[in-house]
Parts: C-alpha cells; sequence; structure tokens
C-alpha cells in the first residue's frame, strides 16, 4: 500500500512541476505582450493539451543540462568540473533566449536554433546581461532560503521554503518576459499590447489625421483642389511617408461623397510606395482605387512592376489585366 501511495505522490509532485512550467511560459508571454492583468494559473494549466512545446523545451533543457553534470564521458579532476561548469552554463545562460522563443512563437525547432537564440541575445545586447545577472540574484537568494529552511525539517519552514521556490521560478520567467517588452521597438511580439499611454498618443495621431483630412475635404468640396491636394501633403510631410499612412488617407477619402478624387492622390501614393520597394501597400492602394473605378490603372510603368507582384502572389486574373493595360497605353 505504501509504495502505491508513493507512486501516486510522485505522479502529483511531477504533474505540479509541469503544470508549473507550462504557467511559466504563458506568463513569460503575457508580460511581454504588455498585459496589465496576469491572471494566476488555474486548473487548465493542469491540462496537457497546449502548450506541449513548452513542456518539451523546458524538459529538453533541464535534461540536458542534468547530463552535462553527471555525464562520464567528460575527463574528471579540475579542468573536467571547469569544463561541466562552462557547458552547464552556456546552456543556463541560452535558456531565457530560447524559452522567449517558444512562449512568442510555439516554434520548438527555432527556440533550440543557435542562430536565432543569438540573434534574440544581440537584439537586446545590454538588457539581456542585466537579466542573466537579475535571474542569478533571484536564485541565489532562494538558495539561501533553501540552506537555511529545508535542513531544519520543520514541516511550515519546508513549506516556506517551497513557496519561495515557486516565486523564485515564476519570477525568473517574468523577469525574461519584461527584457523583452523593453525591446519590443526592436523586435515584433505577437499579440502586443499598447499601454495606456501609447493607446492615447495613437489616439491623438489619428485625431490630427481626421481633423486635416476633413479641412482637406472642405477645400477639394468648395472647389479648392489645390489647397485641398496641398493640405493631404502637408499631412504627409508632417508624419513621414509610410505605407500605413498612405493607406488610412486613400481608405477615407474613398468614403467622401466625391470619391474620385481618391484616384489621384492613390495613384501618386502607388509611385510612392513602389519607389520605397513597397509592392504590397502599392497592390492594396490600387484595390482600394478600383472600388472606385474598377478600370482604374497606374502608368504602364508602374502597371508592369505592379503585375509582376500581383502574379508573385498569385493573382494570375489582376496581373493579365495590368499587362494588358500596360500594353494598351504604349504609345
Amino acid at each position: 500500500m505504501v509504495p502505491v501511495l508513493g507512486l501516486l505522490g510522485f505522479a502529483l509532485a511531477l504533474l505540479l512541476v509541469l503544470s508549473l512550467c507550462k504557467y511559466g511560459y504563458t506568463l513569460l508571454r503575457w508580460v511581454a505582450q504588455g498585459r496589465s492583468v496576469v491572471p494566476g494559473p488555474g486548473w487548465d494549466a493542469m491540462r496537457f493539451g497546449g502548450d506541449r512545446n513548452a513542456l518539451l523545451h523546458f524538459v529538453l533543457f533541464a535534461s540536458l543540462t542534468f547530463l552535462i553534470v553527471v555525464t562520464p564521458w567528460l575527463p574528471g579532476g579540475m579542468a573536467g568540473n571547469a569544463l561541466r561548469a562552462c557547458l552547464a552554463g552556456a546552456v543556463v545562460a541560452a535558456f531565457p533566449a530560447s524559452a522567449a522563443l517558444v512562449a512568442l512563437t510555439d516554434d520548438l525547432g527555432g527556440a533550440l536554433s543557435p542562430v536565432r537564440i543569438g540573434a534574440l541575445v544581440r537584439t537586446l545586447g545590454r538588457r539581456y546581461a542585466l537579466l542573466l545577472l537579475t535571474a542569478a540574484a533571484l536564485f541565489a537568494v532562494w538558495f539561501g532560503a533553501m540552506a537555511l529552511l529545508w535542513p531544519a525539517g520543520h514541516p511550515l519552514l519546508i513549506l516556506l521554503a517551497t513557496v519561495a521556490a515557486v516565486w523564485t521560478f515564476l519570477a525568473a520567467f517574468a523577469l525574461t518576459g519584461a527584457g523583452l517588452r523593453m525591446a519590443r521597438l526592436e523586435i515584433d511580439i505577437p499579440g502586443d499590447v499598447d499601454t495606456r499611454r501609447e493607446e492615447l498618443e495613437r489616439r491623438d495621431v489619428l485625431e490630427r489625421r481626421r481633423r486635416t483630412l476633413d479641412r482637406a475635404y472642405g477645400s477639394i468640396r468648395s472647389g479648392l483642389g489645390v489647397q485641398g491636394y496641398r493640405t493631404i501633403e502637408e499631412l504627409v510631410a508632417d508624419e513621414g511617408e509610410s505605407g500605413e499612412l498612405e493607406l488610412w488617407i486613400v481608405g477615407k477619402m474613398c468614403a467622401w461623397d466625391f470619391p474620385q478624387h481618391a484616384l489621384r492622390v492613390g495613384g501618386t501614393f502607388i509611385a510612392s510606395s513602389l519607389a520605397r520597394g513597397e509592392p504590397d501597400v502599392a497592390l492594396e492602394l490600387l484595390m482600394l482605387c478600383r472600388r472606385v473605378e474598377p478600370s482604374f490603372v497606374p502608368p504602364p510603368e508602374q502597371a508592369r512592376a505592379l503585375a509582376a507582384h500581383a502574379r508573385s502572389l498569385g493573382k494570375r486574373i489582376l496581373a493579365e489585366q495590368l499587362e494588358e493595360a500596360a500594353v494598351a497605353s504604349r504609345p
């Protein structure tokens, strides 16, 4: 009976440890995304239907570290111990970057790639070194607590040591997520959540855009087309050329009660986006203009460039239409 209970206890402990690992990767992702509210682990964390790559990733790194420490294939003595320490340290140092990759992309192969791990470490730069130092300090505090509390053998002290171990483990994952969050301008974080300040700034930008475009609308509606187009040019000059801004302007102009003016602006933006090497934006601008005028076609040179890009995307009919229009426009 006792061996059965011991086996059940071991299975329950393993389940709890793996569930804690699973939640750690989820916590890393939530903190990196900038979520203001991070829910605690629930019963869903004990299900193995999802995040299998995260669990496998942790098991692989833990197993690799353990094998490096105990393998008999490395020489003994001071030199062998130094080599073991260096190899184990390299694995532990690479773990936060690798864990971040698997937490954000769910790509286990990519998370184990030295190239991708090295690229992320280089992107984070000094922040990654600071992350490692802070994590080392956390585990030093935890190890000290374990050394003081666990040998006493008192159940309450053992419970406190266990709680300290769990919080240190989760804090390390949260710390990694915070490091990624600090670098969100250099890396693209899937599911990134804007902070309140960023959201207000974006609203201010959109409000300024709307007011400026409303002035252009009033000028063009009053017959002052030149002034209206100049207002749009000033808007682009103030914010700088970007595909997002150009698509926003043309999309709004297509909703005017005289949308034909979107064709002239859209044609100008198609030329500028192609010049910037953004054929995807140019193609989207073309489709917006074609909602107003289905036969709209840019000049032959631009039409041929758009046709080639459309064909590369598998849009054969659109490519043929643009090619035919380019040939027909040839003098």
